[in-house]
Formats: structure tokens, sequence, C-alpha cells
């Protein structure tokens, strides 16, 4: 997959062939995530905010 705006039509187009077998979404807690947050679970996607910092790879 490549990058997306943070556009939630954009969003949506790309995730709509892998919706059944996703378990989770992690978005990044930018300034702007709320607004796709809330449409990916309006839309039934589980998703959770990341904080890339605390993360290990």
């Amino acid at each position: 997959m490549s990058r997306l705006p943070c556009h939630l039509e954009s969003v949506l187009q790309a995730l709509k062939p892998f919706k059944k077998r996703l378990e989770k979404i992690a978005v990044e807690s930018t300034y702007n995530w709320y607004g796709l947050v809330d449409g990916l679970q309006d839309h039934g996607y589980p998703v959770v905010l990341a904080n890339p910092a605390a993360m290990q790879q």
C-alpha cells in the first residue's frame, strides 16, 4: 500500500478490499487524527491510536 492523504473517502476506498480480514487499524495520533478515526469507526473499522515513539520494531 502507498501513502494516502488523511481524507476519509480515500482511506475507505483503499481499505475496502481488506475490510473482512482486518483485525485492527493503527492510526498515528497526529493533529488531524480524530476525523479519520471517527469516520473509520462509523464505517465499522476497529481503530486504535498509535504512538510511534513508544513502539518497538
